[in-house]
């Protein structure tokens, strides 16, 4: 069994020279605790990130109700529940979300 770790990133090239400021996408890390150098390059290595048109949009994502985005989860169930928490200051819609499945090696 292989184990794949994925992750997405927001990015963008609109080949003008005003790299990153342009436009609104953002790849967001979910940290535990205090933002520091380390957490946030333990997130990128745990692949606790995702991507995001709000730039305050804060995401809090776990399986089972408490194993964090980013982190293992080994189990013999043929399902796992996520729970999704969005959060967003300025916002007081509804939010469209989209999760992607796949298998390693399939189609």
């Amino acid at each position: 069994m292989q184990l794949a770790r994925l992750a997405p990133a927001a990015s963008h090239d609109n080949h003008y020279a005003n790299w990153g400021m342009g436009h609104s996408i953002r790849t967001g890390l979910i940290v535990p605790g205090r933002l520091t150098r380390e957490s946030m390059l333990d997130a990128i290595d745990r692949r606790a990130v995702f991507a995001s048109e709000d730039q305050n949009l804060e995401v809090r994502l776990y399986a089972e109700d408490r194993v964090r985005a980013g982190s293992e989860l080994r189990t013999l169930d043929d399902e796992v529940v996520l729970d999704l928490y969005l959060a967003d200051p300025n916002y007081r819609g509804t939010y469209a979300v989209t999760v992607y499945r796949c298998t390693v090696g399939g189609d």
